[in-house]
């Protein structure tokens, strides 16, 4: 009884969007952004309180990531990015899928864009992005995570002892993204 748990239940996430203004609210974190034009590009300004503690500023960044990426038509998915070649390929799953084994299996970690989350964003060329993120698993760090490269392929992880790849159908796999999509 009493501490954390209450806090949440008093005051749980609560996210307000709209063309003037970005409003989020939590127990353990605020902001309000409002938008300026310069330039022809917008960018956002406001004011933010969140406690020190690294659960909230993960947390508040999250809800901001997730936010601008969806009004710009990009998405924040939980799943591990590795890049392969001169792309990437993404791996979407829920908590204990395997995202990170599979992250811990790549011989170069500067090849993992993350194991925890992952943003697709179409680039200015009109070909999907996949971004590296600051939010890993446990809190870790990764190599070079801020980078991306061209989305190559999307896969999803299955915890097995054999190894094999079986195909989906595409309604399958949108089932299994959307369980993926973060969105506050």
């Amino acid at each position: 009884p009493g501490g954390r748990t209450e806090e949440l239940a008093a005051q749980p996430l609560t996210i307000t969007t709209s063309a003037r203004a970005i409003k989020a609210s939590r127990w353990d974190f605020s902001f309000k952004l409002t938008p300026e034009t310069f330039r022809k590009r917008t960018r956002w300004t406001g004011v933010a309180r969140c406690e020190m503690n690294p659960f909230a500023l993960d947390s508040m960044l999250r809800v901001l990531w997730s936010t601008f990426l969806s009004l710009e038509g990009g998405a924040l998915l939980h799943s591990c990015g590795v890049r392969q070649g001169d792309g990437a390929l993404v791996f979407p799953g829920v908590s204990e899928a395997g995202k990170t084994t599979l992250a811990r299996k790549i011989e170069d970690p500067d090849d993992v864009l993350s194991d925890e989350m992952v943003a697709l964003r179409r680039g200015e060329d009109g070909e999907w992005r996949a971004h590296g993120t600051p939010f890993w698993g446990d809190f870790q760090r990764g190599g070079v995570s801020l980078r991306s490269w061209p989305l190559r392929g999307v896969g999803f992880l299955k915890q097995s002892d054999t190894v094999g790849a079986v195909p989906v159908t595409s309604a399958e796999a949108t089932l299994r993204l959307l369980a993926c999509f973060v969105c506050f």
